[in-house]
């Protein structure tokens, strides 16, 4: 690897990367997009009542808290057979794909998130006869309320998915995340540049054709267990959700459902991957709104890959509830855990909160509960 200035190993990395995510899909051609417009959300039945839009790429569709159901179609004829086929679909807000049974089947959002979540693999469910046909439930939100918010149509594309090239961008991400973390000065973040550089320098001067290699590199990296230092990590999976935060209850609902749909999904998707669900109030949600995502939800859990999460009956507050309401919180939480999963939960999982109260160790050990984890 030649010796370049800082700079210049900035700019490799950019145009490796560059080359990378540009290779991760091939665009086949664009959706029909219909929307139908509400200010409130409209049930799977009444999904057509709503203002009827017809929409191009660069169109507006809502306001804050504006909702809508997104109806996407296209031609797949004449199509390839042999490739993964997917939709890339940014509302600048927040999606529901939803199936003909009105079942959750993944969450979508371009909003309030690092690295946006709009690409969907598509299931055999939406396709008859060569011939997408896929509804979503949408909001027109964000993590922060904006009232000059107003929400476009920023991409709805047909593509077909690159597997080999999606492996290295998410290689990527995580050998650039170390690189941000690990001190510079450090025997580890040397090793992990170097290697970096090497399949930078391979891509840009190869191309595509050099994809594989650079996964083999990586991954000799990936393999490493914490620099073989004696710190073992475990880490599992969590979607942090605020169930009173700047937005109304039923978004605090519709939220809850994109997120437990898409963790189901990556369960199945990938073995060994583990997610943690907080707040019985949201599963109580999903129990009483959408059967039939909760039944998949406690089959997860029976699976040791969905892991409910102690004590409390949602992320509260410490300060300013009394201490008989911790005290609740924590009784009922464990009670719902226990009566719906069959699990005893014996820690507190409490991020996110503004500050913690001097009594709340003394409340979970006589609660039974012996360990506390934030963030």
């Amino acid at each position: 690897m030649p010796k370049l200035r800082d700079y210049d190993h900035d700019r490799v990395l950019r145009y490796y990367k560059d080359i990378v995510d540009r290779s991760m899909y091939r665009k086949i051609k664009d959706l029909e997009v219909i929307c139908y417009w509400s200010e409130e959300p409209l049930s799977w039945k009444d999904r057509q009542s709503g203002r009827k839009m017809n929409l191009s790429v660069g169109d507006a569709w809502g306001t804050w808290y504006e909702c809508a159901w997104f109806h996407f179609t296209a031609d797949l004829t004449s199509l390839p057979k042999d490739e993964p086929l997917a939709v890339l679909i940014d509302i600048e807000g927040e999606l529901l794909i939803t199936d003909s049974h009105e079942n959750p089947v993944r969450g979508l959002t371009s909003v309030g998130c690092r690295t946006p979540k709009t690409e969907y693999i598509l299931n055999e469910i939406f396709i008859k006869e060569n011939w997408l046909d896929m509804w979503a439930d949408a909001g027109s939100n964000d993590l922060f309320r904006k009232p000059d918010k107003r929400a476009h149509l920023r991409k709805a594309d047909l593509v077909v998915v690159n597997p080999i090239a999606q492996k290295l961008h998410y290689h990527n991400g995580i050998i650039s995340g170390l690189l941000e973390v690990l001190p510079t000065d450090s025997a580890r973040y040397a090793q992990l540049k170097n290697v970096y550089l090497d399949c930078a320098h391979m891509v840009t001067d190869q191309g595509p054709e050099a994809f594989e290699e650079a996964i083999r590199l990586l991954e000799t990296q990936l393999v490493m267990k914490n620099g073989d230092y004696p710190l073992k990590i475990t880490a599992i999976g969590h979607g942090h959700l605020d169930l009173a935060w700047l937005w109304p209850k039923r978004e605090a609902v519709r939220k809850a459902a994109r997120t437990l749909t898409s963790a189901i999904y990556l369960t199945e998707k990938y073995p060994g991957y583990v997610f943690g669900v907080s707040q019985p109030q949201m599963l109580q949600w999903m129990k009483e709104i959408y059967p039939d995502l909760y039944q998949r939800i406690q089959e997860a859990v029976k699976q040791g890959r969905i892991e409910p999460q102690g004590a409390m009956w949602v992320e509260a507050d410490t300060n300013l509830p009394s201490g008989e309401s911790l005290i609740r919180q924590i009784h009922y939480g464990l009670k719902y855990i226990k009566d719906e999963f069959g699990i005893d939960a014996d820690y507190l999982w409490l991020p996110d909160v503004f500050g913690y109260s001097a009594a709340l160790p003394q409340i979970l050990k006589k609660s039974g509960v012996n360990t506390f984890f934030t963030q």
